[in-house]
């Protein structure tokens, strides 16, 4: 089941159900949802092995450099507004969690858009902290950046 807010991973770890996450929020704020998700899933004295219930969406793009990673990042945020201004009610007051990150944290510090050695760090705190599973969001390399995680940086995240 997809969640992002507190209470929704809460119901979603009592119906003992796997738990999907966004592409948008931050690593840090993914460590507190899976800890929330974990937390409720001990609390109801369910399994609470995350590695094998947590999926987490996440764009990536593997840079060859800082300027690359920079452009790439421009454009994400520019395409994420466009999303924003559809996902928007027409009164102006979202409140769902997937709208609450937004800028260039989202990129900087959530999305899998960087140099291999920082995509590599990003995963490893995810592993660390119980996420097993990844959804790719192609974030403009195409299949060739699919290819190059698959060979380069998926190995090392089992």
């Amino acid at each position: 089941m997809a969640a992002g807010n507190h209470d929704a991973i809460k119901n979603v770890a009592k119906k003992n159900a796997n738990l999907l996450l966004d592409q948008f929020s931050p690593l840090d704020e993914v460590i507190k949802r899976v800890q929330v998700y974990k937390s409720e899933l001990n609390k109801n004295k369910l399994n609470d092995d995350t590695h094998n219930r947590i999926a987490l969406a996440r764009a990536l793009y593997i840079a060859k450099d800082e300027k690359e990673k920079m452009e790439v990042i421009e454009k994400r945020m520019m395409a994420r507004s466009k999303v924003d201004q559809l996902s928007e009610r027409p009164d102006g007051k979202n409140q769902s969690s997937i709208m609450s990150f937004k800028g260039p944290d989202e990129a900087l510090k959530g999305a899998l858009i960087g140099t291999e050695e920082e995509i590599h760090e990003r995963l490893k705190k995810l592993r660390d902290n119980g996420v097993g599973y990844l959804l790719l969001v192609d974030a403009g390399g195409g299949i060739e950046h699919l290819r190059k995680f698959a060979k380069k940086i998926m190995p090392t995240y089992h």
